[in-house]
Order: C-alpha cells, then sequence, then structure tokens
C-alpha cells in the first residue's frame, strides 16, 4: 500500500510540474539544502531562482513532515547571477495558513545555537527561521496568515543557499522574489497547484505513521 502512495505521488507532481514555465521536478533523494531535522530527512520543497528570472520548484517525495504531523523543511537556492533579498509566498496548506505560526519551528527540534541565528535588531522570533533567514509582513490574503516574506540577512548571494520552515504542507503557492536575477516574475497558481495537492496528500500519509521511539512528539 505504501509503495502504491508513493508511486501515486509521484506521478501526480510529476505530471502537474512539467507543464508551465515554472517547471519543477520529483526528487527521489535528499534536498541537500536542508540538514537532517526532527521526522525529516531533509527539503521537502526547493525553490530556485534562475538566470532568466523564473523560479523552479523541486520536490522530496521522501522527505516527512519535520514535527511528525505536517509541518516541512524549505529550501532556496540562488542560481540567478545576483543577490536575492526575500521571497514572497502565498498559500494555505494542511492547517491553515503557511504562517500560522503555533511554536513547533525547526528550533525546537534543532536547539539551535544562538550564534548561526542572526536577527534585525527589534525582531521577534518565531523558531521557524532557519540561519540567515527572518519573517516579515505576515498577512491575511484569504485564510489567516496565508501570505508572508521570508528575508534573507544580508542577501543571499549567488550560489548560495538558505533553509526555513514552514506551518503546514503547501497545496498551493504564489512567488514573488525580490532582489537579483533581474525580475520579479510571479509563478501562475495553476502552474503549481498540482504540486501543492501532491504536498498536502503527503502530510496525509505522514500523519498516520507513528512516531518513531525516542523523537519529539507530534502536535496535538
Amino acid at each position: 500500500m505504501k509503495t502504491q502512495q508513493g508511486l501515486a505521488l509521484s506521478l501526480l507532481l510529476a505530471g502537474g510540474l512539467g507543464a508551465g514555465v515554472y517547471a519543477g521536478s520529483v526528487s527521489a533523494t535528499t534536498i541537500s539544502q536542508c540538514p537532517n531535522i526532527g521526522y525529516s530527512s531533509g527539503c521537502a520543497i526547493l525553490f530556485t531562482f534562475g538566470a532568466n528570472g523564473g523560479i523552479s520548484t523541486t520536490t522530496n517525495n521522501a522527505a516527512s513532515p519535520y514535527d511528525g504531523s505536517d509541518d516541512v523543511l524549505v529550501g532556496v537556492l540562488n542560481n540567478s547571477g545576483g543577490t536575492v533579498n526575500s521571497i514572497t509566498l502565498t498559500g494555505s496548506g494542511n492547517g491553515g495558513g503557511l504562517f500560522a505560526f503555533d511554536n513547533d519551528g525547526l528550533q525546537g527540534y534543532t536547539g539551535a545555537p544562538v550564534g548561526p541565528y542572526s536577527y534585525p535588531t527589534g525582531y521577534s522570533p518565531t523558531g521557524y527561521e532557519g540561519p540567515g533567514t527572518y519573517f516579515s509582513n505576515i498577512t491575511t490574503t484569504t485564510v489567516s496568515n496565508d501570505t508572508g516574506m521570508v528575508n534573507f540577512l544580508n542577501g543571499l548571494a549567488d550560489n548560495s543557499s538558505l533553509y526555513f520552515s514552514l506551518e503546514s504542507s503547501p497545496n498551493g503557492l504564489t512567488i514573488t522574489p525580490s532582489g537579483g536575477g533581474g525580475s520579479s516574475a510571479v509563478p501562475e497558481p495553476s502552474s503549481l497547484g498540482l504540486l501543492g495537492l501532491g504536498l498536502a496528500l503527503l502530510g496525509f500519509v505522514w500523519r498516520k505513521r507513528k512516531p518513531e521511539a525516542g523523537m519529539p512528539d507530534s502536535r496535538a
């Protein structure tokens, strides 16, 4: 049964992401831009900024939510030829808005040291930040806290990557980059629709799994 679920998810994602300008791919191995955190073997999603201003999306259908429920690790890779300052995401997921944080961010699973996590003066950390990232402009578009900006401290240089976490596996995304690559193009939500549906299915499958002994308890 697990084999059939994995095959169905792979076909769903491959079919949905091959049709648009912002094409993506399904990865059968760990996306290296994220470390192993909690229950996750790495990034569930990787956004790559290209030289033409486009953003490609790669998913890893083997990466479970790091909290054992629905929260995911997200990586960003800059191949644009310039510096990228931020990315704005709009979308909802299994538990509501992607930025509707409820205190089970990745830092709770890493015991992250203070050093790699630097923030602007006056910023209040959420626990969902990865090294060199912080959030701002969290607003409501269609559901609570479904829009927010992920900022890259001092900018994300060309050929560099960072990672962070989101509150839920996205079931749809609108993406807007800021700085670098010479473009602020927004991928059409329809080109990422099946990606989101596949990730929602992935979250559902992993919520059915019993947490392993010695790991943090899943969120209620």
